[in-house]
């Protein structure tokens, strides 16, 4: 496994040039301790720009902070992926085979089979955890996953027509995946940037993507919400649109918040539209099975 201690510090991050990666790639446990920080924040204008954080463990618990968020002018957030794959105990794996056998006849039909299976490979967890500090008195000490937009930066000058059409970075993309479940009670964002000067238009927010057997949103906070237009003595910028917040479950408990709204117009004689409402999916069904987990163990692309 893999421990990152309280206050320590990973960075692969890029000033005016792209950020980098940080892959872990454990069997056991991967764990971030309050106050920790991974950052790979910086430029993300293509699909050719890198900023990514991958994590990979039988379980994966962040108490610190993961960030990949555009650092330069205009850039949207980068990629955050967590998996939790569990971990196969092969004595109850052989037990539970039994079970769903008698004879040379399963007793199960195969979906109920492969059900049983990945609850018995998921024993040493098989969850992903955004934990809050457990006496809630120190703000920072939350776990936080970041892959939001940055403001744009306009060279000032006499002629403001020409930014009209200029906007601020999009959120990112952050995928949540777990074999068991997924608990967050920190705050997953990737939000669009707001509109920094002139009538520059906000970002749009990104997407975050949650799968697992369940999904316990315990007063935690998913947003992907677009910027705010920015406001200017001729013309107001336009809002960015809400993101994309999917939700794949069995079972899914929601005490806190999920957000995919549209900033707000800049204000101005000529103030800016409002930016439209994003997509929430929530997709649970009986039926639910996690499909195979890809193992990343080089450069997302």
């Amino acid at each position: 496994g893999m421990t990152l201690g309280n206050g320590a510090q990973i960075q692969a991050k890029g000033s005016t040039g792209a950020g980098g990666v940080v892959a872990i790639n454990a069997s056991d446990p991967v764990d971030l301790r309050r106050g920790s920080v991974i950052d790979t924040s910086g430029r993300v204008v293509g699909s050719f720009d890198t900023n990514l954080i991958n994590i990979e463990g039988s379980l994966v618990r962040i108490d610190g902070n993961l960030q990949a968020n555009g650092v330069a002018s205009g850039s949207r957030g980068g990629t955050i992926r967590l998996v939790a794959t569990g971990q196969i105990d092969m004595q109850d794996l052989k037990t539970s085979l039994q079970a769903a056998t008698v004879g040379s006849k399963p007793t199960l039909t195969s979906q109920e089979r492969t059900f049983l299976l990945q609850r018995t490979a998921s024993l040493s967890d098989g969850s992903v955890v955004i934990a809050k500090d457990s006496q809630q008195t120190i703000p920072q000490y939350i776990g936080n996953l970041s892959a939001n937009g940055t403001t744009g930066n306009i060279d000032s000058n006499n002629d403001r027509t020409q930014h009209t059409n200029m906007r601020s970075g999009d959120g990112g993309t952050i995928l949540l995946t777990a074999i068991n479940d997924v608990l967050n009670q920190g705050k997953v964002t990737a939000n669009g940037a707001n509109g920094s000067s002139h009538a520059q238009n906000g970002g749009d927010g990104g997407t975050i993507n949650t799968m697992s057997m369940v999904i316990d949103n315990q007063q935690g906070q998913y947003s992907a919400n677009g910027g705010a237009g920015n406001s200017d003595p001729s013309v107001g910028g336009i809002g960015g649109n809400g993101g994309l917040l999917a939700f794949h479950y069995r079972e899914m408990h929601n005490i806190g918040g999920i957000y995919a709204d549209g900033g707000v117009g800049g204000s101005s004689p000529k103030p800016g539209a409002g930016g439209n409402g994003g997509l929430v999916m929530l997709s649970g069904s009986d039926a639910f099975l996690i499909p195979q987990i890809p193992q990343v163990t080089g450069v997302l692309m």
